[in-house]
């Protein structure tokens, strides 16, 4: 409770991390995942009204900001109402709609009790095993399960603990694993399981020396938070669209596009075909396929692009005819073909970009690569709302984490902001890229290289 009244601006402010600490716990040395588990519980809360009555977006490196549903009156219009004089007429419509209110309030009730159809799934974190008598081993195994139970929390992954979740039937996913130790290596052992079917989705194994456990850890976050990504584009309203098995071959060939590299969406494909071929009336599976088709071809041999380009446009047009819904990415694989085959036409690149953020609206990847885009065309501050938008809607994703860096350290007003940002991309996902090759203030960089992206964008830190 004290962390929504610290968090109930009436101006809607973002409230960072040590304010929420000095408020709410004192001045306490309090962990990020304290934090991150309170804002959980208050999503979970929010999450069990048919409206929900609020939202609490995450601001990358920031805070939280919390925002009211539009449905309900703010405080100032209500006491400017009370501070006005009421006539008999108002004061009739007010008992009226006072009648009226409290019919709703009940028949809300009402709703809310029968079972609401899931809009993602809902994910439990079990204890991890340990294995060996390594004392060490215990502890580390807690620490690990609690962390990345809070951590998804924190990135509006509706999460439940074990014992929780007895008779709870809405349980779809399980993240299980294990912990062992060899020497002075410990490995972390961890996988996402289907719960009705029994099929194991996705696993990894996270390897390192004692001294770097929490860094293990941080991996194991990201991981989990990348899987759980590429899992929640297939569930709607009334659930997962996809098979276990689909989603298995959907997962394997989402996480070869983390990075952007030739070999890797060129990896990617096999898996996407695959799924294609068993749900082909998939939108989600079929602008999958035509982003990898069109990023591969950016990234590959120039010989092979103009066939890789034919197979793409034909992929994206019939995602967006026939699947408008799942448009987004479709629209990402047009904008990189199109800024490929007319490499300075920057005008049309922003007018093509503006054009698919108005129809799709909610798609993470076109605010990140509006970010992108402004950052190269050197607007870094106006694409601060675009990183922004894109992190709140896609928490913790790595891509989007150095793309609002790279906007913030070319403003360079915000230099401990990006060092943090730079911070958590290198310790959730240290396979992403080099994030040493993109320096920020106080953090030079011995070997400065590039990198291709989306629209053959070359990033690196502008000399100052």
């Amino acid at each position: 409770m004290q962390v929504l009244v610290a968090l109930a601006h009436p101006t809607s402010e973002v409230v960072s991390h040590d304010e929420l600490i000095l408020r709410c716990w004192g001045g306490l040395s309090v962990s990020e995942d304290a934090i991150g588990r309170c804002i959980g519980q208050l999503r979970c809360l929010a999450a069990q009204w048919s409206e929900p009555p609020f939202e609490i977006e995450t601001i990358a490196g920031v805070g939280y900001r919390l925002s009211i549903s539009p449905e309900r009156p703010s405080l100032d219009v209500v006491a400017r109402r009370r501070a006005s004089p009421i006539g008999w007429i108002a004061l009739i419509v007010g008992l009226v709609a006072g009648v009226l209110i409290f019919a709703g309030v009940w028949a809300a009730r009402a709703w809310i009790s029968r079972p609401a159809p899931l809009a993602t799934p809902v994910v439990m974190v079990r204890e991890l095993g340990v294995i060996g008598d390594d004392p060490a081993l215990r502890p580390f195994a807690a620490r690990a399960g609690d962390s990345i139970a809070s951590f998804l929390g924190d990135s509006e992954v509706r999460v439940v603990s074990e014992p929780a979740t007895r008779g709870a039937p809405n349980v779809q996913l399980a993240f299980n694993g294990s912990v062992s130790s060899e020497g002075d290596q410990l490995r972390l052992h961890l996988f996402l399981e289907d719960m009705r079917s029994g099929t194991t989705l996705w696993s990894r194994d996270f390897v390192g020396p004692r001294t770097r456990s929490d860094a293990l850890i941080d991996e194991a976050k990201g991981g989990a938070m990348e899987t759980m990504n590429l899992v929640r584009a297939t569930y709607g309203q009334s659930g997962p669209t996809l098979d276990p098995e689909t989603m298995l071959l959907e997962i394997r060939g989402g996480e070869d596009t983390v990075v952007p590299t030739f070999a890797n969406f060129n990896d990617a494909l096999r898996p996407y075909e695959q799924a294609l071929a068993r749900r082909p009336d998939s939108g989600v599976l079929r602008a999958a396929y035509a982003n990898a088709l069109a990023t591969a071809a950016l990234n590959g041999p120039p010989t092979d692009r103009p066939s890789l380009f034919r197979r793409a446009r034909l992929e994206a047009e019939r995602t967006i005819r026939e699947h408008p819904e799942q448009s987004g990415v479709a629209y990402l694989a047009e904008l990189v073909m199109a800024q490929a085959e007319s490499p300075r036409d920057w005008v049309g690149a922003e007018a093509r970009l503006d054009a698919a953020l108005k129809a799709a609206p909610e798609d993470a990847f076109l605010y990140a690569d509006k970010c992108r885009f402004l950052v190269l065309m050197g607007r870094a501050r106006d694409s601060f709302y675009y990183c922004q938008r894109a992190l709140s809607l896609r928490p913790h994703t790595g891509k989007f984490l150095l793309s609002y860096a790279m906007a913030l350290d070319m403003q360079g007003d915000f230099p401990q902001v990006a060092d943090q940002l730079l911070d958590e991309a290198a310790a959730l996902y240290p396979g992403l890229l080099d994030v040493r090759a993109i320096a920020s203030p106080g953090r030079p960089s011995p070997a400065r290289r590039t990198r291709r992206w989306p629209y053959c964008m070359i990033l690196r830190r502008p000399r100052r």
